[in-house]
Formats: structure tokens, sequence, C-alpha cells
């Protein structure tokens, strides 16, 4: 018994198939699905109205997808006795080998005699499934999967394979079911124009989900979905646009400024930095502290943390470290590495606040567990120095070393200086020599230094001496320069000073040398 009949087909599915080869064609179909559901639907059909549509067209794209199959089995048998393609005749339609079609859509387009070959097998998945009887279960299959389960579960199921939830990881399994999803969207978009289809389409195409990556493609269907007022696909096609240069720029802040207006915090971030770095618009931090909070107090974490890295600069809006502190605590609190981090070490300097050692542990701890490399490098520094925390040197060279793998030339050089000194461990030149030169690799001018200088290590402690004095001094002379005019200032004789700069330098110190702070952004 077919789930399906003519007219159903015609008035909610499609016009492919011809009314005399249907019932033929919808009672194979149904025979197919009652394998794939262990006849469960042998006693009819469910009470429920949309489960039944769904069967219902879940049959009709089969029985499209057998109709062209059948196509191209008789246009490749007439190929290849003749060499050219035999045309024949369905509802008034004219017809030849198929050479692309999606899975229960009325599109079909069909080859040229140019095209008919040796190799015409692989123009498409109808066309390589004709003749092969696992190929066109495989396809059947696919075809009916996004109807006859829902490409929501098949999407679903997707993401389990991939990402291992509940099972295996399995790729293999997770492609194909993104490719059922991918397709069956396709099909209930071309049924339906639903912007929120649309917009998934868009982002399966930008992303190469379940199809070739397409930014283009992407772009079409986002357009579709930001005209019918989705603000989401309003967001995506703005932003594609600005950072490809593929669009009108006016026309993506337009999209975003209606994004942003309907309360999407992320198009409202993207304004916001858009206002602050001049680009688009003239230059004005008053719109972007406006947009900026307006993000935040949507609750976007990047928004958020923008503020606070802001307000505490106090560079291009007046500095407020207890609002700063506000803002960064909202984007910490929401698992924002880089505000944890900054966190961490407002509470550790105790610069603004009196020093709270276990709240900045606590923020750079949670930083690192989201291997911020910086509170790795910081973490390493404090169980190493022992200050603010009891010293553990494992602990220290552990975090280090998570932080020189990130590529990090400061981590790199303190643990190439430590297994070169031997202190705190053992001394390990092989080790020392890897990490120096990472360092030096990137620009270090101490390990270069120590590189240079490694048989002369005969007492490290000597050096080390020399390096802390050379340190104190540096820092008393920049107090000095820093003084004001009207104070008394104990001048350094010139020749003294380049002696000391040379001294300096010949130890492998540069005055310009430092660990760089983290940016705002």
């Amino acid at each position: 018994m077919a789930y399906a009949d003519y007219k159903f087909y015609t008035e909610s599915f499609g016009n492919v198939v011809p009314e005399a080869d249907f019932p033929r064609l919808a009672e194979r179909a149904s025979d197919f699905i009652d394998t794939m559901t262990f006849n469960r639907l042998v006693d009819g059909l469910p009470v429920n109205e949309y489960f039944q549509k769904r069967i219902k067209k879940a049959v009709c794209s089969l029985a499209e997808t057998m109709y062209q199959i059948e196509l191209a089995e008789k246009n490749a048998t007439n190929a290849a006795v003749s060499g050219t393609s035999t045309v024949i005749g369905s509802g008034g339609s004219t017809t030849g080998i198929v050479t692309s079609v999606s899975s229960g859509s009325e599109s079909i387009s069909y080859a040229t005699p140019q095209q008919i070959g040796a190799s015409a097998k692989e123009w498409s998945a109808v066309y390589a499934a004709a003749g092969d009887a696992q190929k066109t279960n495989d396809l059947l299959l696919k075809t009916a999967l996004p109807l006859l389960m829902g490409v929501y579960a098949s999407l679903e199921l997707a993401k389990m394979y991939r990402d291992g939830l509940g099972t295996e990881p399995d790729l293999q399994q997770a492609e194909w079911r993104f490719q059922n999803a991918y397709s069956g969207f396709v099909v209930l978009e071309e049924k339906s124009h639903d912007d929120k289809l649309q917009y998934r389409i868009g982002q399966m195409l930008h992303t190469g989900t379940g199809t070739s990556k397409d930014d283009e493609g992407a772009a079409r269907y986002w357009e579709k979905s930001a005209k019918l007022g989705n603000i989401n696909a309003q967001y995506a096609l703005g932003t594609l646009w600005l950072e490809t240069g593929s669009g009108d720029s006016g026309q993506a802040v337009e999209w975003l400024t209606k994004a942003a207006n309907a309360e999407h915090s992320a198009a409202q971030y993207v304004l916001g930095k858009l206002y602050q770095d001049g680009v688009c618009f003239n230059k004005d931090m008053d719109q972007a502290m406006k947009w900026f909070r307006s993000a935040a107090e949507l609750g976007n974490e990047y928004a958020a943390y923008r503020m606070g890295c802001l307000l505490l600069l106090g560079e291009e809006i007046p500095k407020d470290v207890e609002a700063a502190v506000k803002w960064l605590s909202l984007s910490a609190e929401k698992g924002n590495p880089y505000a944890q981090y900054r966190l961490g070490m407002l509470y550790l300097k105790g610069e603004e606040y009196s020093p709270q050692v276990e709240v900045a542990m606590k923020w750079l701890q949670q930083a690192a567990e989201q291997k911020n490399e910086w509170a790795f490098y910081q973490l390493g520094k404090l169980y190493l120095s022992g200050e603010h925390v009891t010293k553990n040197v494992e602990t220290a060279v552990h975090y280090l070393g998570l932080c020189a793998e990130k590529g990090n030339q400061y981590a790199q050089y303190v643990l190439g200086k430590l297994y070169l000194c031997g202190r705190d461990v053992s001394r390990d030149r092989e080790k020392a020599v890897e990490y120096l030169t990472a360092s030096a690799e990137q620009g270090n001018l101490y390990a270069s230094f120590l590189l240079e200088h490694l048989d002369a290590y005969q007492d490290p402690s000597l050096f080390l001496a020399a390096t802390r004095l050379l340190h104190h001094l540096e820092k008393l002379f920049c107090e000095e320069v820093q003084r004001p005019m009207e104070m008394k200032r104990y001048q350094i004789d010139r020749k003294r000073r380049r002696k000391l700069l040379e001294k300096k330098q010949a130890q492998g110190h540069h005055r310009e040398d430092q660990e760089p702070a983290q940016g705002i952004y």
C-alpha cells in the first residue's frame, strides 16, 4: 500500500513524476520506508497529522528519486549504444541524462550530447546510482531520512557523532548526517521560504558543514532571510560583507544597525568597535560606549570585557576603576578567559585595590583552565618565586611548560635560564638550549645572550647577582628621570650612563626588553 497519492504529491510536494508513473513508484517508496522502519507502519499511518505529512513527503521524495534513477538507467543504456543522449518524453516535458539533482526537489539538470561519455557516471549521485543496487539504496536512504526522521533530528545526530556525545565519535557518520540535514533544509526552504531555514542554510554554507564552503551562497541565503527580518541573518550578512569586502559596506552597516536596534548583542558589539576604530564612521567614543554598554547589559561577554578594559586604562574615556571591575567581573563570570586574567592581575598587584590574593588566584586559575597563556605564565612565576603563594617548583614548571608550548618567549626564557642555572631544578643543558633557542628566535635578547655565553657558566650565581644589580640600577635611573622638574635631580654623568648601558647590553639586557601587557582586544 502506498502512503501517498498523486493528489497529495502535486498539491504538497512537486510535479516531476508523471501521473501514470506515480502509483508504481509510490508503492516502491512505501515498501522502502517499511524496510527502514521495520514494518512499523503496516497497520496504518500515525494519528498525528504532522507525522503523517512527514511520511507522505518522504514517499514523494523517494518516488522522485526513483523516477530520476530510472531515467538515468534508460539514458545510460542508450548513450552506451549510440554515443549520444536519447531523449525521452514524459508528461509533455523533454528529459535526458541527469547530471545534477537535489533529492526531493523539482530541479533537475540534463547532459548535452557532447557531455556524454565514459565518465558520465561521475556527474551525479542519481546517475551513479543507476544500475548499482548499493548506491541506489544509499541514495534512497539519504533522500528519505531528512523527511522521515526530520532534518533537525539528522542535524542533532550529526553533532552527537561529531562531538562523541552519547556515542563514540564517528566523523564519517557525522558528515553523512550533516549532508542529510543540509539537503533536507534546502528542500524544505524551497517549499516554505522560511527565514530561519534560510539563515541555517547560510550558516552551513559559510562553515562548509554538510556541503562545500561557499560564502557567496551563504550571502544569498542570508540576504533573503535578512529581508524577512531575521536579525541573526542581518548580523551574519553585515559582518561577512565587512570582513571579506565582498558586499556594499554601507548596506552592511545598515543590516548591522537593524539587528542592533532589535537588541542583537553581537551586532551592537560590532557597531561599537566600528565607532571606536573609526571604520565606516568617524571615530566616536560616545557612540562606541553606547553600543558596548547596550551589548554588555544584554550579557555580551566581549562587550563587557572591552568596556572594562577601556574604563581601566582611562585613555580614550575617563578612568573608572569601580565600573571597570563591574564589567570585567560580568565578562569573567560568563567564562571569558581574558577578563579572568585581567581581574586576576588587578587583584594580585593591588594597584587600584589592596591585594586580594585568594580572589586573584581564583581568576588566574580559571583563566588557566581555559588555556590562557598569560595566566599560565603568571601562575608559573608566582609558584616559582613563592610570592603570594607557597613556593612549588613542580607546579611552576608545569604552568611555564604549558605557556612555553604556546610559543610564549618569556616562559621559554625563564625555563631555559632555570635549567641552565640548575636552581630549584636539576641542571639540564639540553633542555636549557632548547627553550632558550625557541625564545631567542622570537627576538628575546636575554635568551640570545645566554646562548652566546653557555660555556661561561661555571658559577651561575655570579651572573644572576650581576643581573639583579643591573636591574636595580636601571630602576633607580628610570625613577630619577621621571622626577618632576621642580624637584632636585641627581644627574648621572654621560660617560657613566654610557658605560652602564654598555655593561647592561653586554649582559644581554635591553631597556625595551620587557613583558608585554595584554592588549584590549
